[in-house]
């Protein structure tokens, strides 16, 4: 937020670094003798236009980004139950669960044991698994 203010600053027309560095929020206000130094130097119009062009096309990537999140929303309320069930695996947050069922799918007959579902989740159990010819232990859940 801060570096954003700043460069909004400068593409305004603000070249003063005393006041584009008082534009620091939070840990960055700690960095104030150091960020105005930084920010004394040549900025003109091209570079203005420049960083526009820039701010611009961030902000069109964010609003796709966020039209495709609505839409994988949308696409995963039928999964509501499955994706409430995988986030309670360790470190599966609502990405990784959704991965998971755009991937793997939510039929999980094809993996006929926890030692064959792809995850080998560490929960206290192993078992062995055949990988490349050799015998390994894996954990999974019980």
């Amino acid at each position: 937020k801060s570096g954003r203010a700043m460069i909004e600053a400068l593409i305004s027309g603000e070249r003063d670094p005393l006041i584009l560095a008082d534009l620091a929020l939070k840990r960055m206000r700690a960095k104030l003798p150091d960020l105005r130094r930084a920010l004394i130097g040549r900025f003109n119009a091209h570079h203005a236009t420049m960083l526009r062009l820039h701010l611009r096309h961030i902000d069109e990537l964010d609003a796709i980004v966020a039209d495709l999140d609505l839409q994988i929303d949308a696409l995963l309320v039928p999964f509501a139950e499955d994706l409430a069930r995988l986030q309670t695996i360790p470190g599966v947050g609502k990405d990784t669960a959704a991965v998971l069922i755009a991937e793997i799918g939510v039929d999980m007959s094809m993996f006929p044991t926890a030692c064959q579902w792809p995850l080998g989740l560490p929960c206290g159990r192993s078992c062995d698994v055949l990988v490349d010819g050799h015998v390994i232990s894996r954990l999974v859940a019980s």
